[in-house]
Formats: structure tokens, C-alpha cells, sequence
């Protein structure tokens, strides 16, 4: 059947399919481009709106972003100086305690009354003089916790610093470990990340630990910007030597260089 149509020999039937045909085929260019065109359009406005639906959302994003850090800035901000009376240090302001006032139970230079009752998971206020670091550091049930709440418990993104539930809170242990997040506004530890260069170090060599038991001084010997999912703490010792043994690994993997001498008889914080 199909032989025999294609070699149909009417003349008017092959002089009619020719006309379709050559009808057919001057119109398809200009069919062609006209869908071209109106595809092109349509693609333009799809992509157009998709476009202002990205800045929308980014946006949208951003700003919750900046309100949230705002918020938790806010509050870290009120903690250390609306209640200052009660958070600052006392032996700066000359009202420090008499000895007699001074208990075992509360014997640093630091009131915590009222971060108890905000927060009774607080062990300790960590500050570091030229840096914006001067928070409050608590200990949970967990090591979850704290990487998304404020001090007072409100969800956000700046958390708080939070001592590993391992540790015992009254930094007895040879190791003490401290976590917070490097956020991208420069609050928190975010700061703690410049200590790769020589000069950061020699310019914020020291940091001050106030806790409910007694003040610190933190002497850093040691600086190493590591992954969070690297095994590189160590919180238990098997001896002195041991323990030496790992100062000395920090100190050769240090990014800067410092003259401060660990003993067998110290205890060391890694934040």
C-alpha cells in the first residue's frame, strides 16, 4: 500500500500535496519563530519571577538573621551592663566583700545571685580585655543544648558557651572544655579564630575566668583552629607524663608562639 500511493503518478494529487507542502513549509519558519519568541518571553518572565522570589526569600532570610543576632546580642549585652552592680567585678569598683562575707561557697569576686536565678546551669564568666568576649558560660545536660539557646533559654542561633557535660563545673579537671559557636557577626568566640597569627597573641595573651568558687587567670600557651568533628581533646590522663606529653603536642602544633610554662600541677581550658 504504501508503494503504490507514493508512486501514484495523478497529477493533480501529487500537484496538490506539493501545494500543501510548499504552503506548509513557507509558514514554518516564521510559525517557528513566533513560538520561539513567545517561549523566549515566557522563559524571561518565569526566570524574572523567580528571581524577585530569591531576593524575597534571601531577604527575608537575612533580616530574620540579623534580628536574631540582635536579639541575642541584646541579651548578653543587658547581662553585662544593666545589672552591673551585680555582674561586674567587685574589686574594680572597691566593694569588695570583707573576708569574713566571703564563703567556700562563694569565695570569686564575682556575684553570680542573679545569674543563679536567671540561669542555674551557670559555672563561670569568661571575659578577655580588647576582645568581644565577656559572656557567661553554663553546663547542661547535654552538649546539644546550649548550641541553640540563649542564657535564658530563648532559641537562637548565638547559643551560649557551654561547658562539655563531661567536665566537672568547678574546672577541677586537668582539661577543661569550652564551646561556643564562631558566628559570623564576630560575637562569641568568633573572635578566638585570629589567634592564627603571631601578632593577635601577643596582643591578647591573657584571658580572665570568674566562677562562684574562686577567679582564674587564663595564660594561653597554645593555639589550634580545628574542625569540630576532630578528635583532638583529650579530657583524661593516664599521668603526669601524659599529660606533659600533650601540652607538648599542642604547643608543636600551635599556631603562634608563646613563653608560658605548663606543669604537672596545672590544669589547662580548651575553647
Amino acid at each position: 500500500m504504501l508503494a503504490v500511493v507514493f508512486v501514484t503518478p495523478r497529477l493533480t494529487t501529487n500537484t496538490f500535496t506539493s501545494r500543501i507542502m510548499t504552503k506548509e513549509n513557507n509558514d514554518l519558519p516564521e510559525k517557528t519563530a513566533r513560538s520561539k519568541k513567545h517561549w523566549s518571553s515566557y522563559l524571561l518572565l518565569i526566570l524574572i519571577g523567580l528571581s524577585l522570589v530569591a531576593v524575597v526569600v534571601f531577604a527575608s532570610f537575612y533580616f530574620r538573621l540579623e534580628k536574631e543576632y540582635q536579639t541575642g546580642n541584646d541579651l548578653y549585652k543587658n547581662l553585662r551592663t544593666d545589672q552591673v552592680s551585680l555582674l561586674h567585678i567587685k574589686k574594680d569598683m572597691g566593694q569588695a566583700a570583707p573576708p569574713e562575707d566571703q564563703t567556700s561557697a562563694n569565695s570569686g569576686s564575682m556575684d553570680f545571685t542573679y545569674l543563679e536565678i536567671v540561669n542555674p546551669d551557670i559555672v563561670a564568666w569568661i571575659t578577655a580585655a580588647g576582645l568581644p568576649i565577656d559572656l557567661p558560660v553554663v553546663q547542661g545536660q547535654d552538649n546539644e543544648y546550649y548550641l541553640t539557646r540563649l542564657f535564658d533559654h530563648q532559641p537562637n542561633r548565638l547559643g551560649t558557651l557551654f561547658v562539655d557535660v563531661y567536665n566537672k563545673r568547678d574546672f577541677s579537671d586537668k582539661n577543661t572544655v569550652i564551646y561556643g559557636h564562631n558566628m559570623n557577626d564576630g560575637s562569641m568566640f568568633a573572635s578566638i579564630a585570629n589567634y592564627r597569627t603571631q601578632d593577635f597573641y601577643d596582643s591578647f595573651p591573657v584571658m580572665d575566668l570568674y566562677t562562684p568558687t574562686g577567679d582564674y587567670k587564663i595564660e594561653l600557651f597554645a593555639g589550634y583552629v580545628a574542625n569540630a568533628n576532630e578528635p583532638f581533646i583529650q579530657f583524661v590522663f593516664q599521668d603526669d607524663a601524659d599529660f606533659l606529653n600533650y601540652i607538648d603536642w599542642l604547643k608543636l602544633i600551635s599556631t603562634f608562639d608563646s613563653q608560658v610554662t605548663i606543669g604537672p600541677e596545672d590544669r589547662i581550658v580548651t575553647l
